[in-house]
């Protein structure tokens, strides 16, 4: 997995927080883009959940940016886990025990990989930005779903990420550009052959 580049945008707490109001829809009347660019606009701190048929998507801002992101779909390309072993931060044999130890603990995985010092601080951050900006994606892609939107109400999960939702959204839609063209938009970058000589 290549480097990635930290986002621009400056992640606190508010000081004088608003009474939680609502915000409820789907993505007929509102694209996901949309409705995303809408609550980074808007500096919005709270929790978005999103439902495509049985999948549940949740999505945590706090003053607009992105700060935790989950699902209930078991998809390994989500997984903290899968993805620090694909970093090569962790052997197969040092996450099977991670995960039979957080299955007796209850605790996070990222915690125990934190206590155990089998992780630094600044791999399992740049894990969970990965995780983050994998389910961003398909989240961008989503048909059909179902929105709410609840002000001021995100959850105590000890690690967290700070990503700019402006830059997510650009990133995302470039990606996806460049991957409905496919390689064969190349060609016209490269100049025809000239037809031989008689």
């Amino acid at each position: 997995i290549g480097g990635r580049s930290m986002p621009d945008v400056e992640c606190r707490p508010t000081a004088d927080p608003k009474a939680p109001s609502g915000l409820r829809g789907s993505t007929d009347t509102l694209g996901v883009p949309d409705l995303l660019s809408l609550l980074s606009n808007l500096k919005k701190t709270g929790s978005l959940t999103l439902q495509a048929g049985e999948t549940l998507y949740v999505l945590e801002f706090l003053e607009g940016a992105i700060v935790h992101a989950v699902t209930n779909e078991r998809s390994p390309e989500w997984r903290l886990g899968t993805i620090l072993e694909a970093q090569c931060k962790l052997t197969s044999e040092q996450l099977r025990d991670s995960l039979a130890a957080v299955e007796r603990t209850k605790e996070l995985l990222g915690n125990e990989l934190l206590r155990t010092e089998l992780v630094s601080e600044s791999d399992l951050r740049a894990a969970l930005e990965m995780q983050v900006r994998n389910l961003f994606e398909h989240i961008f892609g989503l048909g059909y779903a179902r929105f709410s939107f609840v002000e001021g109400n995100i959850s105590s999960v000890g690690q967290r990420v700070c990503l700019s939702t402006t830059q997510l959204l650009l990133e995302t839609a470039r990606r996806q550009d460049e991957g409905e063209r496919g390689p064969e938009h190349l060609n016209l970058l490269v100049p025809a052959a000239e037809p031989d000589a008689d």
